[in-house]
């Protein structure tokens, strides 16, 4: 049975049924006893492990340098990182990019920096578990796995070439990273520069280095 796509709606985070009854049972303070208040606080918890943060923080040496410094700097970096997207997924925004990420000092710790979206949607990620179709660049891409029965069984995109990196790669990716060779897993063959393509994390851990 070859491996089964899912959304990260669909991922389940388990911890000991033990620490779960612990932490649930520190909760219930918070809800005057409420058993079921405090179960589905913990349910909210275990949920928001898999949503990756959408502000970084970054803890300022206020030996080297201040905050306003790091502040400066970090804008500076920001730009820079908008212009080598500018053809990419930016150059279809709205005309208002330049103000769709902040770099702030945190409003009650002074030394801490963050890197965030002005408006953070809490929009699910189900809906991206395959890729859109008709817009990859070759025309064959439709055919490219036709023969593939149990791709499509799987849920596995049948428009687009796939790239499977390691757990750790799709953290980073979800932060806003570049995927690098090191975190690659396996590919399809003939994905070409520029090409868009669906990239899928081995979250189980399971996959082997080809």
């Amino acid at each position: 049975e070859g491996p089964t796509v899912l959304s990260l709606d669909e991922v389940q985070v388990h911890v000991a049924q033990q620490v779960h009854e612990y932490l649930s049972e520190s909760l219930l303070s918070f809800y005057d006893n409420d058993a079921a208040a405090a179960r589905g606080h913990m349910n909210r918890i275990m949920q928001a492990y898999k949503t990756a943060p959408s502000t970084t923080t970054c803890r300022v040496n206020l030996i080297q340098s201040t905050p306003k410094q790091v502040q400066e700097g970090l804008k500076q970096h920001v730009v820079m990182w908008k212009q080598r997207h500018d053809d990419q997924s930016l150059s279809s925004a709205s005309d208002d990019n330049d103000d769709d990420i902040d770099v702030y000092i945190h409003p009650n710790l002074y030394d801490v920096v963050c890197i965030g979206p002005r408006n953070p949607s809490s929009k699910s990620l189900a809906p991206c578990r395959v890729p859109p179709p008709k817009c990859a660049p070759s025309n064959d891409a439709t055919l490219s796995f036709k023969s593939w029965r149990l791709r499509a069984e799987n849920g596995w995109p049948m428009t687009h070439r796939v790239v499977v990196c390691d757990r750790f790669c799709g953290e980073a990716v979800l932060r806003g990273s570049d995927i690098f060779v090191r975190g690659v897993i396996c590919a399809d063959s003939g994905i070409k520069e520029n090409e868009k393509v669906g990239v899928y994390t081995d979250i189980r851990g399971a996959g082997e280095k080809r």
